[in-house]
C-alpha cells in the first residue's frame, strides 16, 4: 500500500509538470504598434471582436482625462489601426479604449505607472526625446 501511495504522488507530481511545457506552435503577435516612420506613427490592436476602439496618445493634450480620443479603422484581418503626424521628439504615453474598456497595447511592453494608472510608452527620437532612450553601451565590465 505504500509502495501505490508512492508511485500514485509521484504520477500526480510529473503530471503537474506537464502543464507547464511550451506551445509548440506559439508565435509572437505579429501586430507592429506603434509604429514612427518619418511623418506618421502608427497605432495598431489586435481585437477582431470589438466594435469600437480608439487611442488616446498624450500628446494631443496634457490631461488623460480630458484628451480627445481618435477613432480607429478595421481591417479584415480584426486588426484596427490609425495613423497621427509625427509629434516633436519626446516621450509620450497613450492608451486604447476597446468597447469603452481602457486597455494597454500588447505588442508594446514599455509601460509606464502612474499611482493607479498604467499606460503605454512611445519615445519619438531626434531631439529630446534621445534623452529617455538607452544610451549606447561600450566595452564589457
Amino acid at each position: 500500500m505504500k509502495r501505490l501511495s508512492l508511485i500514485l504522488g509521484a504520477a500526480l507530481l510529473l503530471s503537474a509538470a506537464l502543464s507547464a511545457q511550451e506551445v509548440q506552435n506559439f508565435r509572437p503577435s505579429s501586430v507592429v504598434s506603434p509604429e514612427i516612420t518619418a511623418e506618421t506613427v502608427t497605432f495598431r490592436l489586435y481585437a477582431p471582436y470589438a466594435t469600437v476602439v480608439t487611442v488616446n496618445p498624450s500628446w494631443l493634450n496634457t490631461l488623460p482625462a480630458t484628451a480627445p480620443e481618435k477613432a480607429m479603422s478595421k481591417d479584415m484581418n480584426g486588426v484596427w489601426s490609425v495613423s497621427y503626424p509625427l509629434p516633436a521628439s519626446e516621450l509620450y504615453y497613450y492608451t486604447f479604449t476597446v468597447d469603452g474598456v481602457r486597455t494597454l497595447d500588447p505588442a508594446n511592453n514599455f509601460v509606464i505607472r502612474d499611482v493607479g494608472n498604467f499606460m503605454n510608452a512611445l519615445i519619438v527620437t531626434g531631439g529630446r526625446g534621445d534623452l529617455y532612450a538607452e544610451a549606447t553601451r561600450h566595452g564589457n565590465l
